[in-house]
């Protein structure tokens, strides 16, 4: 990674007494179910979310989804989801936009971060409330949309729908982050 794009992102390889470290080695794979619910019980998880600007159906806007998975399931939210440990942030945001809805990405633009409490039972023995660290993005997305069993009812939100009354109806988190995108649409357009 350049100099430059570390620097806008804050992310920063830190050798220690001189020895090399390839993120590679940060990789763990997956956790078992049991190993993952109770890490969830007890730490705080990094995601990212990406609005992405999309036209469906000759309609162009930024896309949301109606989760079918907790923490946000049933809501109308971005794509987006844990960050993959031992990757740039961005290399994840792609590899798991791909996997959600089939897009590629461009002209990423990193919007903030913000904590993020949602009361939900998670799992099966009753974990209420996830805490999150959420990286929100902007992109321009292209390809065919095709999502997976996680994600349905697409929709592409235009800037005169989000301020003519769907905002009041979102999560505050969404509200906040879809409003910073709008600015980065506006620019893109």
């Amino acid at each position: 990674m350049d100099e430059d794009k570390a620097a806008r992102t804050l992310e920063y390889i830190i050798p220690i007494e001189g020895k090399t470290f390839e993120l590679s080695n940060l990789n763990p794979g997956y956790l078992p179910d049991d190993k993952y619910e109770s890490a969830r019980e007890c730490l705080v998880r990094a995601c990212h979310d990406i609005y992405i600007d999309y036209t469906l159906g000759g309609k162009r806007g930024l896309l949301m989804i109606i989760r079918d998975a907790e923490p946000a399931k049933g809501m109308l939210w971005p794509i987006g989801g844990g960050m993959k440990r031992g990757m740039h942030t961005e290399e994840s945001l792609k590899l798991l936009t791909k996997k959600e809805c089939n897009l590629d990405l461009s002209k990423i633009e990193e919007l903030g971060g913000a904590r993020i409490f949602c009361a939900t039972n998670l799992y099966a023995n009753n974990i209420v409330g996830a805490d999150e660290w959420g990286v929100n993005f902007y992109a321009q997305g292209h390809g065919k949309l095709t999502l997976d069993n996680l994600h349905k009812e697409p929709r592409v939100v235009t800037p005169e729908e989000f301020y003519n009354g769907l905002k009041e109806q979102l999560h505050p988190y969404v509200q906040h982050f879809m409003a910073k995108a709008f600015e980065a649409y506006k620019r893109n357009k």
